[in-house]
Formats: structure tokens, C-alpha cells, sequence
């Protein structure tokens, strides 16, 4: 358990913060950047490494400078809520570097929670999350074949938690894990409601290689019990 959960810390900080480091087109107030990211490759997958799935109303999404990186103070705090002694922390942390990066360009979303498919939210809820790029006083960060949210769509999405360092939300991958609510459906009903309707759900990424259905969301939430009451009786 324990080095399969630093195993997931160490490859969201590759998902989440290699882009930031890696190269790319820079030019007067612009930079686009690129770089290597992990591929969920099932639905399984990708629902384990999320810490929460939901499905969320876009709000509202601003632009800011922000510090994206994990100090040594909060990668211990992270291994130790899991479980890990200082010794343990101290061998995985040994060699790394933690030397402050400069503030990156950060699109923060405002999103209103529908629907809890995994985590501990309520619907109702609001929470921030932030991605790597967005555009502030004539600079344009941006980050290739990155998932953009609209302002007032909504989605099906698959986090990561940062809240015990005091972070805003990630999206599980920069090109995966966010997901359209197929058109068909009826707005007024929640996709819980749909149980037996194999509906697949588009991906907002074209580079998104996972099928996923409401059927998977339902057997996701059911796995972490919170299917509604009617739903197992």
C-alpha cells in the first residue's frame, strides 16, 4: 500500500507539473509548452488514482499566478497521512529536489457540485480547480492539447486533491479524465438515475484513449457507497 501510494504521488507530479519544466515555443508575452505526461489507459485506472469524481457545474474560471509546486513540507505531510514514518518519508524523499520554482500561469475554475460519484463533497458544494496555463496582462501561457472548461457547462470529472496542503483541485490528467453529459440525457434527472442505460460519454480531449459509460459511474459509485438509498434496496 504504502509504495503503491508513492507510486501515485510521484506520477501525478509528473501529470501535473512536468509541463511547466519542459520545452516549448516562447516568444514576446507568449509561451506554449509541451511534455511527456502519464496515459490512464482504463477506467479503473483512472478512477483509483482519482482521489474525487463528480459531476460539477463550470461557474466561473479566472487567471492568477500561483505556486504549483510540492515543497518537502508538503510531500511529508501527504506520506504521512497515509501512514508512513519519518524514516520511510525521509528514504523516498532522499535526493530530491525542492527548490522553489518561479509562480506559474494558472486557470482557476469555480465549480458547482451535482453529483458525487467518489470522495466526500455534497452537492452543493463549491470548489476550486486549477490547471497549468491561462492568459494575465498580455502574457499567454498555454499548454499543448490541454482540457479547457467552459463557463457554464457541465461535466463529468475525474480530480486529485490537494487539500491537505492547501491547494486548489487538478484535474487527474491534463488530457484526460473530463467528460461531456451526453445530450440525450434529461438535465432535470441525475445520471445515477440512468442505471442499465450503457450511454458513453464523450471526452472533452480528443487525446483521451478511455471509454467510459454511465454504467461505469454507477458501478464507481456504487463501490464507494454512495448510490442512493432506492438504488439498493
Amino acid at each position: 500500500m504504502k509504495k503503491s501510494v508513492f507510486k501515485t504521488i510521484t506520477i501525478l507530479l509528473v501529470v501535473l507539473v512536468l509541463p511547466a519544466c519542459s520545452n516549448g515555443y516562447f516568444g514576446e508575452g507568449y509561451a506554449e509548452v509541451t511534455g511527456d505526461v502519464w496515459i490512464f489507459e482504463d477506467v479503473g485506472e483512472l478512477a483509483n488514482f482519482a482521489t474525487n469524481i463528480i459531476r460539477g457545474e463550470v461557474l466561473d474560471k479566472q487567471y492568477k499566478w500561483m505556486d504549483n509546486s510540492l515543497s518537502r513540507e508538503d510531500m511529508t505531510i501527504i506520506l504521512r497521512s497515509d501512514g508512513l514514518t519519518d524514516d520511510e518519508i525521509e528514504y523516498h524523499l532522499y535526493g530530491q529536489d525542492f527548490e522553489q520554482r518561479e509562480l506559474d500561469l494558472v486557470t482557476l475554475y469555480t465549480v458547482l457540485v451535482l453529483e458525487v460519484f467518489k470522495g466526500d463533497h455534497q452537492i452543493g458544494d463549491i470548489i476550486e480547480i486549477a490547471t497549468l496555463g491561462g492568459e494575465y496582462e498580455g502574457i499567454t501561457l498555454t499548454v499543448c492539447d490541454a482540457i479547457e472548461m467552459e463557463s457554464g457547462s457541465e461535466l463529468i470529472m475525474f480530480l486529485f486533491s490537494w487539500e491537505l496542503i492547501g491547494q486548489p483541485y487538478a484535474l487527474i490528467s491534463h488530457i484526460q479524465g473530463v467528460y461531456y453529459i451526453p445530450g440525450e440525457l434529461d438535465i432535470e434527472k441525475t445520471v445515477l438515475e440512468y442505471e442499465g442505460f450503457d450511454i458513453e460519454l464523450e471526452s472533452v480531449s480528443e487525446h483521451d484513449p478511455i471509454f467510459i459509460t454511465l454504467d461505469d459511474l454507477i458501478e464507481i459509485a456504487e463501490y464507494y457507497d454512495l448510490l442512493p438509498s432506492e438504488m439498493t434496496e
